[in-house]
């Protein structure tokens, strides 16, 4: 199954791309193209000495950070679709917004590096960038946590976790494997749920896992069913998705909501799970301390608050003479 989306990236920046260039009248391809070539020739400027004998066309031409890059039509239309795999350079993002400004007022001065609209999309293309490698990051490890063999188990849950410990989704399967079913939940096409917020896949194996192909199997034994399920396997699954459903809840639940009361005693037993981390234990760990941070400091400018405001109607009026 192919994971794509690496390239998400690029087509969100690509959307960038397009808003700037509708703003400023929507130029043609071919009409960007012949500007930021023409443009990125170094240009000759006078010398501000009086010697006359000095020849202009010897002087300093533009600076070499100014030059930007020459933009074919199909480079233009690959950073405009989305469809490269990385976003578009910094020299490219000058090149295009400077030869659209162009376009939109040729008498103008043609624009540098340090120009608002260029340090604009130069910062969302370095976001853009950002979320590449977290997403490159992310799709390796999923791949390899599907392939592990613990996700070819054609019994057991599964939960997906956002960066701050929060489960966005808790699932379980009875039939195909725990790898067919998380992928059929992150699907591109159709995902429930957005691949980019899950940062860890846990999973609860309950039954063995799937025999590898290479292995001592008869010619007509089925390579992905398990080895004599427990015929009562299927309803244990759904009492622990249901186990797992509700400690998610009382976890993050607020006090407000009525949950139903939970009896240890009729909770099955919950095997032992494996997590996989989608996000480099690093960034996990520092977002969760930050986030853990700011909730303490929001926790105590609101019990500050709380009590500035009991001790105000906690006053005694003033007697009158």
């Amino acid at each position: 199954m192919p994971w794509g989306s690496e390239r998400a990236t690029a087509a969100d920046f690509a959307r960038e791309l397009a808003a700037y260039r509708a703003e400023h009248g929507t130029p043609t391809i071919e009409a960007i193209s012949t500007a930021a070539e023409r443009l990125s020739r170094p240009r000759p400027r006078l010398r501000t000495n009086t010697n006359t004998n000095t020849d202009p066309d010897t002087d300093a031409a533009t600076p070499a950070d100014h030059l930007g890059e020459t933009l074919s039509t199909g480079r233009i239309s690959g950073a405009m679709a989305g469809t490269n795999a990385s976003p578009p350079t910094a020299a490219m993002v000058f090149s295009f917004v400077r030869a659209i400004l162009h376009l939109e007022n040729p008498d103008a001065a043609p624009i540098t590096p340090d120009h608002p609209d260029v340090l604009e999309l130069e910062a969302l293309r370095t976001k853009a960038f950002a979320r590449k490698e977290l997403a490159t990051f992310r799709e390796r490890h999923l791949r390899a946590a599907l392939q592990s063999p613990e996700a070819t188990a054609r019994h057991g849950c599964f939960a997906l976790h956002a960066l701050d410990g929060t489960t966005l989704h808790i699932g379980s399967t009875t039939s195909e494997s725990l790898a067919d079913r998380v992928s059929t939940v992150l699907s591109p096409e159709r995902p429930l749920v957005n691949r980019e917020h899950v940062a860890e896949l846990e999973l609860w194996p309950m039954s063995a896992p799937t025999p590898d192909a290479n292995s001592d199997l008869s010619l007509d034994s089925d390579p992905h069913s398990d080895p004599d399920p427990d015929p009562t396997l299927a309803t244990t699954v759904t009492r622990v998705e249901e186990a797992l459903i509700l400690r998610a809840l009382y976890a993050s639940a607020p006090a407000t909501l009525r949950l139903p009361t939970r009896n240890p005693v009729d909770e099955p037993t919950i095997p032992p799970s494996r997590i996989f981390p989608l996000v480099d234990a690093g960034t996990l760990l520092a977002v969760r301390e930050a986030l853990h941070e700011q909730a303490s400091d929001l926790a105590s400018r609101a019990k500050d608050a709380y009590d500035r405001t009991t001790s105000t109607f906690q006053r005694k009026p003033r007697e009158e003479a």
